[in-house]
């Protein structure tokens, strides 16, 4: 076979992977070849995996775009070189850069994706290409010192979200072919003083200058023709707005914004003038989206009686309206409609209006009186939150619906009382109601009931409101009960102590937050869940009675309870959930606190089952001397069969093992070696051999570099042209390397590895009379180096001149002697994995060139570890539970199951299991879990551990939006709703497009409804919709709805 001959012989391997990486040495230290920093594939840069702080991207490795994330949430990048050739920033590229300051973007880039730049708080100016054709939304969202920005000039389209929150930016030139400005595209650019329209804009999409704090003034060209809601909301400064004689869309009177017809008030200008009372005129109908927000010089506004529409936010923020008569023509009040009128006292509402809706008049604190006609059916979500002074308030005869937290706040009311009609009491509708004392249920009322003030269901079985003024100190839980509804005790004032009996089986989200003097809390066996908040910022909660019944607490049960103490039993689940959590325990006996320690969790989980035994004094570091072990052909005979796949716990050096290991490392040993035969070879099995000068490999070694040597030593490398081999050591994991020193061990994050003692009958394995005597050296001590070798220690014995080791060679029956030792200390190297070795050591004396005899170990067994889980995946996933399988380990007793603890930024152990899969249920609203998982091996008594699997995250999945309906519908416009699903940060919104004959994403809303304006009439519209939430910076997304058809009138 022909050989090749090589001084480094590390590269030039044969790959058909489509990674493309230097081909230039890493030997000679003082050469830095970044181009293996890039990862790339198919011509796409997938990852930037390098440590420099300005990144010139090569032009040389057949780049030509740089893909999704590729330098996400590099924080440590100051500047960027983009080269001329590539064409693509994919979505999301360099998102999160906080230090990104500088980056060329070269003329040949036509696509930049969604989110690109994202977040990159440091950027200041960007020059844009001219030839870019399409730009992403939320382009530059989040650029808080973005000042300068030079757009291309064939651009036809602004971006939703484009620059929103570019809180620096001045100002801004509009290319001239832009003939659309998208959704919220410059919200929230509080420096943005003016903006020039170009003469071909003919839209401006929604809320697309909302909160331009600074605007002052804007000029609408001939050609606009469409104006989303609320696109100047909360413009504070805005006090002039022109629009072209010749536009047949908009017009100006008295400065005010209106439509064509002047059937629509669109804006006042927050600082149009300093009068006090202002007139809408006559035939307006629609008083639109935050058409007067942040007036606050407005103290009076009269309606004529032709409008019929207060949209939503119309009013928001009009800190001094103190007067506004609505009149009987008015048949919708939108949501958010007086949010935040400060001096709003008194209010009538007109007969036609059957539902107050969300946030309507949210923050009035000055609002005593709303008069209402007993036909009004529903008050939503946070209708009256922090009314501070209403009170008195009368529920109308026909009204059925309080929607959550409606009244939240109102520390005014005393006393609630629910007639019979009503059938829905949503969840926090009377929370942090400081003096409301009592809650009155009619007793004709066939879904409530009332006792001693208290709010149940009309069954009793579950616990809705309990009144934060009621001033009792101390509180059980009726025994009937079965349920606590959120925030059913939220904001208790006076409550200090609570007993929840056994008939509990579910506690709610925040059911107990927020009790500022609440101190004790008894749960008695039954209940098995604390979920998300129950009982998070109560200060003052020092004792809490958990039962053995607990199998889950969420992270955030107990947040912000600095005082607390645990009473529960040491094999609870509270008791694990204490150790990881280092809460005290309370003890009534003692009266005192203690705080479990680490061992405790071991203990839980049986990982150390030997006998506990007294540390002996450290001895000064012994250099222990490398010996090569014969390996067996076959596993050792042993008195069991199951014995032959035990393996031991891979252990990392401790501190004091270092050196040594260091020295075995580098000790002299021969120059050259015979040429090498073999194929294959286990890890670290040369790599004591660091003055090895040169080998011959004389058949192809399809893992010569997998640790066996250390490259950077050998000189000569001589190995079959034809040969494929890796060298994964140079990116090895120093966390892995047997030559790097760690405290304690991390596979387990609990302790420090202990020690097994493997001196006790069960561990003698085979023949042992030869080389017998009565005199024993005692605790010998395995402890794994590596997947291929371990390190032996023992009890030094008196007069001792020279140990040997000797190996049992099962061929023969008997023992070979192998080495001799000066030391009580030996590294073996070369143990086969998953087979099982037996030594034992004999100690003599040597006098005057006699040899002696004077003492012999009992038989040990060696063994390499587990191999590490691999094949972890999320095989199932629902909205409240994963479920997570991984390949089968053989001679795996058992496997434990680690998560991630973002408190303690590590992973401890939850959980294990004997087979290869485990389920997690009741995981509360949008969640994910991070696990690894280590597998468990038995040998002499003892469970030891594999190294822990790479990670893997599951998230649970989302709920599908179900049952829109099309709420109402014009000419022009279509608004659809939807029931809310929990924990949704949006909803995504798809349209059908003709054209494409396919459904495309066209929207985003944070809330479950959703209006479409400016559409054609008499035309049919198809969606769909997709709730989403963002967990870690993932997106994750639900199913589609189903299709909703709608039309517009003629």
């Amino acid at each position: 076979m022909e050989m090749k001959k090589s001084k480094t012989g590390l590269f030039g391997k044969k790959s058909n992977s489509p990674l493309k990486a230097s081909k230039k040495s890493k030997l000679n230290n003082n050469f830095h070849d970044n181009s293996n920093d890039f990862l790339v594939v198919d011509g796409v840069l997938k990852k930037y995996n390098g440590n420099d702080t300005v990144v010139t991207i090569p032009n040389d490795m057949g780049i030509d775009s740089i893909g999704q994330r590729a330098f996400y949430k590099r924080t440590d990048i100051r500047t960027i070189i983009i080269p001329m050739g590539i064409s693509t920033i994919a979505n999301y590229a360099f998102s999160c850069c906080e230090n990104l300051s500088s980056i060329t973007i070269p003329e040949t880039i036509i696509f930049i994706g969604n989110y690109a730049f994202e977040n990159c708080t440091s950027l200041t100016k960007v020059d844009l290409p001219g030839r870019l054709q399409s730009i992403g939304s939320y382009l530059f969202s989040g650029c808080t010192h973005l000042v300068d920005v030079t757009l291309p000039y064939e651009l036809k389209t602004i971006g939703n979200y484009m620059f929103h929150k570019c809180q620096s930016l001045p100002t801004i030139k509009i290319p001239d072919k832009v003939t659309s400005i998208g959704w919220k595209s410059f919200s929230g650019c509080s420096s943005l003083r003016e903006i020039e329209f170009p003469k071909l804009l003919n839209s401006i999409g929604n809320y697309a200058f909302e909160n331009c704090s600074k605007l002052s003034s804007v000029y609408f060209t001939d050609n606009i023709t469409s104006i989303g809601e609320g696109v100047f909301f909360m413009c504070k400064a805005l006090s002039q707005i022109e629009v072209s004689e010749t536009n047949a869309a908009y017009k100006i009177i008295d400065g005010c914004l209106y439509n064509y017809d002047e059937t629509i008030f669109l804006t006042y200008p927050s600082k149009l003038n300093t009068e006090v009372t202002f007139t809408v005129p006559s035939g307006v109908k629609t008083i639109s989206y935050g058409a007067f927000s942040s007036c606050i010089s407005l103290h009076e506004i009269i309606l004529p009686d032709s409008v019929e529409i207060i949209d939503n936010c119309a009013f928001f923020n009009c800190l001094n309206l103190e007067n506004i008569k609505l009149t009987e023509n008015i048949r919708s009040i939108g949501k958010n409609a007086f949010n935040n009128c400060y001096n709003l006292k008194e209010l009538t509402l007109p007969n036609n209006i059957d539902i107050i809706e969300t946030g309507a008049f949210s923050g009035c604190s000055n609002l005593q009186k709303v008069n209402m006609s007993d036909d009004m059916k529903t008050i939503g979500e946070i209708a009256f939150f922090g009314c501070i002074k209403l009170e008195n308030f009368r529920f109308p005869k026909n009204l059925t619906t309080i929607g959550c937290a409606a009244f939240t706040n109102c520390q005014s009311l005393t006393e609630v009382n629910i007639h019979n009609n009503i059938t829905t009491v949503s969840k926090g509708a009377f929370s942090h109601c400081r003096n409301l004392s009592t809650i009155n249920v009619s007793s004709e009322n066939n879904n409530y009931s009332a006792k001693d003030g208290v709010l149940y269901n009309k069954e009793g079985s579950c616990l809705l409101v309990y009144p934060a003024g009621k001033q009792d100190k101390a509180f059980t839980i009726p025994t009937n009960v079965s349920h606590i509804n959120d925030q059913a005790f939220y904001g208790t004032i006076y409550l200090e102590e609570v007993t929840i009996p056994s008939s509990v089986k579910d506690v709610g989200l925040s059911a107990f937050s927020e009790c500022p003097n609440l101190t004790k809390v008894t749960i008695q066996e039954g209940l098995t869940n604390i979920g998300t908040f129950v009982f998070s910022k109560n200060p003052k909660l020092s004792i809490i009675t958990l039962p053995n019944s607990i199998t889950s607490i969420d992270p955030s049960a107990f947040l912000e309870c600095e005082n607390l103490n645990f009473v529960c039993s040491t094999n609870s689940f509270a008791y694990k959930f204490a150790t990881i959590k280092n809460i005290p325990l309370y003890s009534e006996k003692k009266n005192n606190f203690n705080t479990p320690d680490a061992a405790g969790i071991k203990d839980l989980f049986k990982l150390n089952k030997g006998a506990e035994t007294k540390p002996e004094p450290k001895p000064e570091p012994i250099v222990p001397q490398e010996v090569e072990i014969p390996v067996s052909e076959e596993p050792t005979d042993t008195t069991t069969e199951s014995d032959l796949n035990e393996n031991l716990l891979d252990f990392l050096p401790t501190e004091g093992d270092s050196q040594e290991i260091d020295n075995i490392l580098n000790s002299p040993l021969q120059e050259n070696i015979p040429a090498i035969n073999t194929q294959t070879f286990a890890p670290y099995a040369l790599l004591n051999g660091l003055s090895l000068k040169e080998v011959d490999f004389m058949n192809d070694v399809s893992n010569l570099f997998n640790n066996i040597i250390d490259p950077n030593k050998i000189e000569g490398l001589n190995v079959p042209s034809d040969s494929y081999y890796t060298d994964e050591r140079l990116n090895i994991n120093p966390q892995f390397d047997p030559r790097y020193t760690f405290n304690g061990n991390p596979f387990d994050p609990l302790g420090e590895p202990p020690l097994y003692d493997l001196n006790s009958p069960n561990s003698a394995l085979g023949i042992q009379e030869e080389y017998s005597s009565p005199n024993k050296i005692n605790n010998i001590v395995v402890k794994q180096n590596s997947t291929s070798s371990v390190i032996l220690s023992w009890d030094e014995y008196p007069e001792t001149n020279e140990y040997h080791l000797l190996h049992f060679n099962i061929k023969t029956k008997a023992y070979d002697d192998v080495c001799k030792l000066k030391t009580n200390k030996a590294l073996l190297t070369g143990i086969v994995p998953s087979h099982i070795q037996q030594y034992k050591v004999i100690a003599y004396k040597i006098t005057k060139g006699t040899k002696e005899l004077i003492a012999s170990s009992n038989a040990v067994s060696v063994s390499t570890i587990l191999p590490p889980v691999s094949g972890l995946e999320v095989i199932a996933a629902t909205s409240n539970s994963l479920t997570f399988s991984w390949a089968p380990i053989p001679d795996a007793v058992n496997y434990i199951v680690y998560a991630y603890n973002s408190m303690q930024k590590c992973f401890v152990p939850i959980d294990e299991t004997s087979n290869n899969c485990i389920s997690f249920s009741n995981l509360d609203g949008i969640s994910h879990l991070k696990i690894k998982v280590a597998g468990v091996s038995m040998i002499n008594n003892v469970e030891c551990l594999s190294k822990m699997s790479d990670e893997i995250v599951g998230y649970t999945t989302i709920a599908t939006v179900k049952d829109i309906v099309i709420s109402s519908y014009t000419s022009n416009s279509i608004k659809l709703a939807w029931p809310s699903i929990p924990n949704i940060d949006i909803y995504k919104i798809y349209a059908y497009n003709d054209k494409t004959s396919r459904f495309e994403y066209i929207e985003t809303t944070p809330i479950n409804q959703i209006v479409f304006n400016h559409l054609l009439p008499n035309k049919e519209y198809k969606f769909k919709i997709r709730a989403a939430s963002y967990i870690d910076d993932v997106e994750v997304v639900g199913a589609p709805s189903d299709i909703i058809s709608a039309h517009t009138t003629a």
